[in-house]
């Protein structure tokens, strides 16, 4: 009986034999790897776009336009063109024209507007300068899509006023 291997010894030595063929496999893809030429180095990131002009009249202006139509929303909302006397007509379509022009000037971006505006806001947070990081790009995402809604909201205002001017409602 003394010729006989115990078991736990053969399989010791399985053990070790594919321990010394992953060894070598492992050599092997590390020696390949290092034959590889290393991948040429990342392009630095472009620098963050200029930003919008606004401390010039225009972007004044737009911007005050802004708030003007903001203040001129909340009054269509508010009704109060029912509380006028006889020249509510007139008044409707007065607001109705205002309303309109500031909702194509936000869904158009003429002259900028949507981005100076967008801009001022944005200067607010972090400077007088384009969006750098990952953050700021999206905050700068989220408020040009935010003006996009307030220009909706704008033109759904002009829309009203102008319905209500020319087919009456009560």
């Amino acid at each position: 009986m003394a010729d006989k291997e115990h078991p736990a010894s053969k399989a010791g030595r399985y053990v070790r034999a594919a321990g010394i063929v992953v060894g070598k496999e492992i050599d092997k893809r590390a020696a390949a790897a290092a034959a590889k030429p290393p991948p040429p180095p990342k392009a630095p990131p472009p620098p963050p776009p200029p930003p919008a002009a606004t401390t010039t009249f225009a972007g004044k202006a737009i911007f005050r336009y802004f708030v003007f139509s903001l203040i001129l929303l909340g009054l269509t909302l508010f009704h109060v063109a029912d509380y006028v006397g006889g020249a509510e007509r007139i008044v409707r379509l007065t607001l109705s024209a205002l309303l309109l022009i500031q909702a194509l000037m936000l869904l158009t971006n003429w002259h900028q507007a949507s981005d100076r505006i967008r801009q001022r806001l944005l200067t607010r947070m972090w400077g007088h300068r384009g969006a750098a990081n990952r953050r700021e790009r999206a905050v700068a995402r989220i408020a040009k899509d935010g003006l996009t809604l307030f220009g909706i909201a704008f033109l759904a205002g002009a829309v009203f006023q102008l319905v209500v001017a020319f087919v009456g409602g009560d």
